[in-house]
């Protein structure tokens, strides 16, 4: 069952959905440079074989898609890695899909229940050993929040975020002041980790799926006026390029690695860094930045400090 809340009158539930796939690769599989577009493709897949139109109008849709997957993980050397562009196999293979929509949710149980035995990865077979579902309450998150003083951010699979119009508008005042202009289909990659970007992308996701019980104009507020600031680099961050198609010259370019932030203590506010507590433990389920639903933005949060 799902619980419900309306925002401004759209219904919003207040629990989303992790469905873990078990994997057996026993046959060699080589990806174009990065698994999880095709691990989009499994999900489109799924979903198509319950209701074909839900997946053609998921994905003509051109807004927040609201589910987020991880690329494929195998499990080698005594530890999990992420599958750029290939394994060896037999190995065991582990893939997730975190889902914010009833409809979703609803067409993967069916295609469970009905039995799935195998899944089509870039055009192999590859058989399901076992399926685990899981929920989270958003106001669990809420409630469970604490006032992070530091914390670290790993970012798993590669993260880029997207500075629109608007935010350049507001870095760069003085360069289009002096005449340059920028059209209102323009963005740039950003593959960094900017905080203000990181704090608007995860707010962003939280007002598509759930909407209440943060204060996330005045937490935005305060990270723009750097109340979060990135304080190192632990073992360093790269970038990494990834080509979506193998013909076309189609690709992206992200960041991976480990970074510490903190709030500094003359802007601190208990009220935004519970906020952010909240946030970034959603983040883990939802990916930050852009690519989401292809993998890409995969983080793994560890406060570091909190206020005593």
């Amino acid at each position: 069952q799902y619980l419900t809340h309306s925002t401004k009158g759209r219904i919003k539930f207040l629990t989303f959905t992790s469905f873990s796939f078990k994997l057996l690769l026993d046959l060699p599989i080589v990806f174009q440079s990065f698994s999880g577009f095709a691990c989009r493709g499994v999900f489109y897949e799924l979903v198509r074989c319950w209701d074909s139109g839900l997946a053609e109008g998921l994905h003509a849709s051109r807004g927040l898609k609201p589910f987020s997957t991880t690329p494929l993980m195998v499990f080698e050397s005594g530890r999990i890695r992420i599958v750029y562009r290939r394994f060896k196999s037999p190995v065991i293979g582990y893939l997730t899909f975190k889902i914010f929509d009833e409809k979703l949710s609803e067409a993967f149980r069916g295609v469970l229940l009905k039995g799935l035995e195998k899944v089509n990865l870039s055009n192999v077979c590859v058989r399901v050993v076992e399926v685990s579902v899981s929920t989270k309450d958003f106001e669990e998150l809420i409630s469970r929040a604490k006032p992070v003083k530091s914390f670290s951010l790993r970012f798993r699979s590669p993260c880029f975020f997207r500075r629109t119009p608007q935010a350049m508008l507001k870095a760069y005042p003085s360069r289009f002041s002096r005449g340059f202009s920028l059209a209102k289909s323009q963005f740039r990659f950003h593959p960094l980790p900017e905080p203000i970007l990181l704090a608007r992308s995860l707010a962003r996701l939280w007002r598509a799926f759930y909407g209440g019980g943060l204060k996330l104009e005045s937490f935005l507020g305060g990270v723009e006026a750097g109340g979060l600031v990135v304080s190192g680099f632990p073992g360093g961050i790269k970038s990494v390029r990834v080509y979506e198609h193998p013909t076309s010259n189609k690709w992206v370019s992200g960041f991976i690695g480990k970074v510490h932030f903190n709030l500094p203590g003359d802007l601190y506010d208990k009220s935004c860094a519970k906020t952010l507590d909240t946030l970034l433990r959603f983040g883990e389920y939802s990916h930050v930045g852009g690519g989401r639903t292809a993998g890409f933005g995969m983080v793994e949060y560890k406060p570091l400090e909190y206020e005593d």
